[in-house]
């Protein structure tokens, strides 16, 4: 499992440019002490070194973020609500470190941003796991799962082209549990 998630880590470490769609079910304590899930989707275009868009729609604060290595900018249209500050010439790692985790503009898949893909992805990781083959979208897979300090995250990658196909993340402890 961690030989088939390193080659996806250096398929992506090389990648000079990413783009990629992410769908998400959040699941929040209501008050009557029952989870629902809040439908979250991002749209997501990197550029090495340093430039950054995250388009957040969904139920959970929809905006914008714009990262050019000098400035953040989020901006969310539908609350009228505009933010800036200054990036000083800093790196995409830079900027993913100093993220909030669990952040609802970037988390689960921050990690596949970074320069080491699998550094970030393997940090406090306790167990891993070949689950098989499968097909995700028409394309033959590698399903791995994995233990991580507060998290049980599975990716399936492509067998072909190395590339993340899915992932999936369940949060067990802080906000986001289950």
């Amino acid at each position: 499992a961690l030989s088939l998630l390193k080659g996806m880590s250096d398929s992506l470490a090389r990648s000079k440019t990413l783009n990629f769609r992410v769908r998400g079910l959040v699941p929040l304590a209501a008050p009557t002490g029952q989870y629902v899930n809040l439908i979250a989707s991002s749209h997501v275009v990197m550029q090495r070194p340093d430039k950054l868009f995250v388009e957040s729609r969904g139920d959970l604060f929809p905006s914008d973020i714009y990262y050019d290595g000098k400035t953040l900018t989020t901006v969310a249209f539908d609350d009228n609500f505009y933010a800036q500050r200054d990036a000083a010439n800093a790196t995409i790692d830079a900027f993913i470190r100093n993220a909030q985790p669990g952040s609802d503009a970037l988390a689960p898949f921050v990690e596949l941003l970074a320069s080491d893909p699998y550094a970030g992805l393997t940090d406090g990781m306790s167990s891993a796991l070949l689950v098989g083959q499968s097909m995700v979208g028409g394309v033959l897979t590698d399903h791995l799962a994995f233990i991580a300090d507060g998290t049980d995250w599975e990716i399936w990658i492509g067998t072909a082209d190395k590339l993340p196909r899915l992932m999936v993340v369940s949060y067990r402890d802080g906000e986001r549990q289950p």
